[in-house]
């Protein structure tokens, strides 16, 4: 009998849900925050959310998880400190392009305050955001990216307050504007310079890295940096060297490989007399969405402790070559702290077939039938394990046939019909005997996915989870109830935007990403799944396509008995809230309407208490969820 240990290793929860999902004795997803025996249970929480008028899809936070993965980041690079006996310190930044949203910066803030936890911007508009809320002196602030005067000046005053404030430049031009700038404020800037290395690392990302990456100096550049820096008297105030080659690294090689290329640079650039203090490592540091632990794209061969260990090890080891003190360690590794927090919940509205499920009538084969539709029938009955092949290409054969007869108009809708049937139904039955053959070359597998389910999803994939749309990521789904019930009917699952992009179409396994996902539910029964790991970069590259809002958002905390509370809630985008993101008012449009109405009145297409209903209608229209209620 299938039971929650069996889904468990189907859906390969410990591959990617690094120790915060479990199931329990009910069947049902729990999440862990802290990693231990005691979470919540998602149906149950989804059940007491929808008594209170709260309906799906909500994206579902769990700070503890945020305080854990910095505790768990922290933990890992003081171990291969301690380990490696590295004569100096790790001081951690989070790069809020990865989530800006309020409550998990200060979460963040609030959780990293014992190891003065920084932050990293690259817009004005995540400056803004950063020099309001970063109030530990000992945190560093690290401005990246384009800037203008206005940017520059804004970080140079936050300067005076902030004395941990870096201002990165990766062009001489901008690196002069700094300087000019810097000397009519009268301010001494703490100023850093991002490389440009030859080592790119590997992913979806690698275009980061490398000799054509957008961002950095080369070494030339940097040499004449360094030459500008000296005429303008202001050589002590470079302190910082900053590399970055890609988000989600996949192999850690890639990484050793850049690190040893950095820190060689660093250690050249002391030896010139330069007193910098910080080598920023950048981001990169991925998770291992399939639970596979491979190099692919969304995948990692590494765990966080080889990370932290070769990153230590490694500048250790250079530095000591080099006969200099190894520098303050730094790293912005979002991806890794924020993704787990976060977990999409929808329900499942509709389960679609792309081929017809309609029973057959054999009362309407007879002798008047169409000889290419009895050999359709002939191989439905008599079709077997030895035969399957070779009558799957006769079907095939019959069916092209009776399409082009039907276009020709030689034959009726309802033969057309009836070979529809017949025609898929051989179809079902030769991938049943392909599996049991283990044949399952590329027409099978092809076959397969025609005869898959579409499951139709309460979401929206370009709100929720863009980056399967933009980058093809993989983000683990899972029921989060029925474990304890054997999976059914194969599918993918779609979303309910008008767009054939709207799909998840790949899905973790244990050793390999599957086409196709199983799911224990029966037609008519209420039926919810979790999208995990959506908390690094969905929050803020979600768009408002088909003007689909932001679902509605809770904030979960979990005490030590496994009793839950809602910190914070925010209600899903109202409809009226979509329409106004896209310029119209709605004293425009509910003008427009009533005129409308009014004109139907006058031509006496509706009666006058139709009107009225008709106008309450759209004010409450105007306000219902972006999403669908039923």
């Amino acid at each position: 009998m299938w039971k929650s240990a069996d889904a468990k290793y189907f859906y390969n929860i410990d591959g990617w849900g690094d120790g915060y999902f479990d199931i329990n004795s009910n069947g049902h997803l729990v999440v862990l925050p802290q990693r231990n025996s005691i979470g919540v249970d998602l149906m149950e929480l989804t059940k007491s959310l929808i008594s209170k008028g709260l309906k799906p899809p909500y994206l579902i936070r769990f700070p503890q998880i945020l305080k854990d993965r910095i505790e768990r980041l922290i933990n890992a690079f003081q171990d291969a400190i301690s380990e490696f006996n590295y004569q100096n310190v790790y001081c951690p930044v989070f790069p809020m392009k990865v989530n800006s949203r309020r409550e998990v910066i200060q979460t963040i803030l609030s959780a990293g305050t014992p190891w003065n936890y920084g932050l990293e911007v690259g817009s004005k508009a995540e400056l803004a955001i950063a020099i309001s809320l970063l109030r530990d002196q000992d945190a560093l602030l690290i401005c990246n990216g384009f800037k203008d005067r206005e940017f520059i000046e804004m970080l140079l005053l936050f300067s005076k307050i902030h004395k941990n404030s870096v201002i990165v430049s990766d062009n001489l031009n901008e690196l002069e504007l700094i300087l000019k700038l810097s000397k009519t404020l009268k301010v001494s800037p703490l100023i850093g310079l991002r490389l440009k290395l030859t080592s790119a690392g590997s992913g979806k990302w690698i275009a980061s890295g490398g000799e054509a990456s957008k961002f950095g100096m080369n070494i030339p550049s940097v040499l004449k940096a360094v030459d500008i820096l000296d005429e303008k008297g202001k050589i002590e105030n470079l302190k910082m060297i900053n590399f970055h080659i890609g988000s989600q690294i996949t192999d850690i090689k890639k990484i050793q490989g850049a690190l040893m290329e950095a820190t060689r640079i660093y250690t050249k650039l002391v030896k010139m007399g330069l007193n910098v203090v910080y080598l920023n490592v950048g981001g990169g540091l991925g998770i291992d969405y399939e639970g596979t632990f491979t190099t692919s794209d969304s995948s990692t061969n590494y765990d966080l402790q080889e990370y932290s260990n070769q990153i230590v090890y490694g500048i250790k080891g250079i530095c000591k070559e080099e006969n200099i003190k190894p520098p303050i360690i730094v790293s912005e590794s979002g991806r890794f702290v924020t993704a787990h927090h976060s977990i999409l919940i929808t329900n499942f509205l509709d389960k679609r077939s792309n081929t017809p499920l309609h029973d057959l009538d054999e009362e309407e084969i007879d002798e008047n039938t169409s000889n290419y539709i009895l050999e359709l029938y002939d191989g439905y009955k008599n079709i077997d394990e030895d035969n399957y092949v070779e009558y799957y290409h006769d079907a095939i054969k019959n069916r092209e046939y009776l399409l082009a007869s039907f276009n020709l108009g030689h034959i009726s809708l309802e033969d057309r019909g009836l070979a529809d049937v017949l025609y898929w139904e051989i179809a079902r039955k030769a991938i049943k005997f392909a599996k049991i053959d283990e044949n399952m070359s590329e027409e099978f597998r092809t076959l397969e996915k025609i005869l898959n389910y579409t499951y139709i999803a309460n979401f929206s994939l370009f709100q929720s989870t863009v980056d399967v749309w933009g980058n093809n990521q993989i983000f683990p789904i899972i029921p989060i109830h029925g474990l304890n019930k054997t999976p059914k009917d194969k599918g993918i699952v779609g979303d309910i935007t008008c767009d054939s992009d709207g799909e998840l179409k790949e899905f973790p396994r244990r050793m390999e990403t599957a086409r196709n996902i199983e799911f224990p539910f029966t037609n008519g029964e209420p039926s919810f799944v979790g999208i995990t790991l959506v908390g690094a970069y969905q929050d803020s590259l979600g768009g408002n396509h088909n003007l689909f809002g932001r679902v509605t958002e809770l904030s979960i905390n979990v005490d030590a008995g496994g009793k839950y509370s809602i910190q914070e809630i925010s209600e899903v985008s109202e409809v009226g809230k979509m329409v106004e993101v896209m310029k119209y008012s709605y004293s425009e449009l509910s003008k427009n309407f009533n005129a409308n109405v009014k004109e139907a009145q006058k031509n006496k297409a509706i009666k006058d208490s139709d009107a009225k209903k008709i106008i309450k209608k759209y004010e409450q229209f105007y306000k219902s969820s972006s999403y669908l209620e039923d």
